[in-house]
């Protein structure tokens, strides 16, 4: 008996990962490092044969939850897998409602819906996509973001921020702003050509504070 179940444990955990940690645990069993060695036809006593298969139960619960830790979650592109089961969270597909736009659909197992609709034309016409019984404008190279597959909330092509026009006004002669004329002096630190702010700004301190000295 005892035997047969350290040849089965042998051959079970003989290509496993843990392998490594497996050859150290035989020590904490003596029954184990016992048929593990090569006198596996020394008699033992049925306490000890029931302590090494309780210790074969313990590793063989141990290396069941490694194999769900392993593949806990795994991807395939399409669907995730957790504890073995594959559930489909998002499918996506793509349609052609024109000759050249194109609309990437995205539905989840709960109904939610979420659709790109692109148009790849690089010339300066719009096209006019018919997606989901409604009709959609799509300036030339730019993408739509419809999140319930149904209302455009943004589009790469256009910009919604306030913008503000300018407005000119006459201003009469008299009585209207007040305008005065003066020559600037010479600088005393002058120079050809751009300039960093920083040296500048401790230029013209050095030069003000020397003129102060004197």
């Amino acid at each position: 008996m005892k035997t047969i179940a350290l040849a089965y444990f042998k051959k079970l955990f003989a290509y496993h990962p843990l392998q490594d940690s497996f050859d150290e645990l035989p020590r904490f069993f003596p029954i184990l490092e016992e048929g593990l060695s090569d006198e596996l036809n020394k008699d033992v006593s049925d306490e000890e044969v029931k302590a090494g298969l309780f210790g074969i139960v313990i590793l063989l619960f141990i290396a069941s939850l490694t194999v769900v830790v392993e593949a806990y979650v795994s991807y395939d592109s399409r669907a995730i897998t957790i504890n073995g089961r594959r559930r489909i969270l998002i499918s996506g597909s793509i349609q052609y409602p024109g000759s050249t736009p194109e609309a990437h659909v995205f539905k989840s197992n709960s109904g939610a819906c979420a659709a790109f609709l692109a148009n790849y034309n690089q010339k300066t016409i719009n096209a006019k996509v018919a997606f989901g019984n409604q009709h959609y404008n799509l300036p030339p190279w730019s993408i739509s973001i419809l999140p319930d597959c149904k209302n455009t909330v943004y589009n790469t092509a256009r910009a919604g921020t306030q913008s503000s026009q300018m407005k000119i006004s006459p201003v009469p002669l008299h009585g209207g702003f007040s305008w005065q004329a003066y020559n600037e002096a010479d600088s005393s630190f002058t120079m050809y050509g751009l300039l960093e702010q920083i040296n500048t700004t401790k230029m013209l301190q050095t030069t003000c504070g020397t003129r102060q000295r004197e």
